[in-house]
């Protein structure tokens, strides 16, 4: 997923960073979501394991667990910006 820069999420009103937060979360977790088999919720990478060789198994668990970081970590700087802002009444 591409994300959006930190310089411009910086610029944005209080309530746009918001709505944006509430857009990109569904969006993150359906990703996050896709990465893991519906039945057993083992990831996507395992259950077709024995397709691939080990080094291919290797970078392929590396992808999964970065793209997990990645997200969570986004999430988070985002949370961060919010949490010194302003409160933002309904």
């Amino acid at each position: 997923m591409e994300y959006l820069k930190i310089d411009f999420l910086n610029t944005l009103p209080t309530p746009r960073l918001l709505a944006y937060y509430k857009k990109i979360r569904r969006k993150i977790r359906r990703h996050q979501n896709s990465l893991f088999c519906e039945c057993c919720g083992m990831p996507n990478w395992e259950t077709d394991a024995g397709l691939y060789s080990k080094e291919e198994n290797k970078r392929r668990k590396f992808e999964f667990e970065n793209d997990l970081e990645e997200s969570e970590k986004y999430l988070e700087l985002i949370k961060s910006l919010l949490n010194q802002r302003e409160h933002v009444n309904k």
